[in-house]
């Protein structure tokens, strides 16, 4: 659901919403107005949420490429208009990518072996939604290993 406010003339559908408090400014996650003697939420915060955080995958060839067992969700909540999601790097082995970086879902993999048998990344993802506010997921942990054996 979605408002508009009157700004500098025109009206415009915030991104974000803060009130004071205690001397500084905190963000307002939701808005409500009462309806017919119930409580109804009018604007909700853009934001997003990757579940699970945390993804292993392992593989027994030597020099394959390892894929984590599940893949990693976006949830989105609030915004308005079509989404679109970008997974970000942000820290560990460059060679750990994700298979869809563009979809709210995906898995990951990467290439591992006996010289390098166990490699791991951080990735977050960016989510646009319609009005062009960007918010990022937590930070999703990927772990993949080589496992020698049959």
């Amino acid at each position: 659901m979605t408002f508009s406010i009157r700004r500098f003339g025109a009206w415009a559908t915030p991104g974000t919403v803060k009130r004071r408090s205690g001397g500084g400014w905190v963000g307002v996650t939701s808005i409500r107005r009462r309806s017919g003697g119930t409580w109804v939420t009018v604007w909700s915060a853009f934001s997003a949420t990757a579940s699970p955080s945390t993804l292993f995958g392992t593989t027994k060839v030597n020099g394959a490429r390892a894929q984590t067992s599940s893949p990693s969700t976006v949830t989105v909540s609030g915004g308005s208009g079509t989404v679109a999601y970008s997974w970000e790097f942000v820290s560990g082995d460059t060679v750990i990518t994700p298979n869809t970086p563009a979809s709210a879902s995906t898995y990951f993999g990467g290439k591992v072996g006996v010289l390098n048998p166990d490699r791991s990344a951080v990735y977050r993802c960016r989510v646009t939604n319609g009005d062009g506010s960007v918010t990022y997921t937590n930070n999703v942990s990927i772990s993949l290993a080589y496992v020698s054996g049959t």
